[in-house]
């Protein structure tokens, strides 16, 4: 189920990329956006 949310989360972001703005802004965005995610991950799989 969480990993089902984080695929659907990641595709909206990519979807966002392609409909977004060109330019550096996008980059960061989605590198902080991945580290958030694989940060979450560890967090759920820390968690008992």
């Amino acid at each position: 189920m969480i990993d089902g949310r984080f695929d659907q989360h990641f595709m909206e972001i990519f979807a966002g990329r392609e409909k977004g703005p060109p330019g550096s802004a996008t980059g960061p965005v989605l590198l902080a956006a991945v580290l958030i995610g694989l940060a979450l991950l560890a967090c759920f799989a820390v968690l008992p």
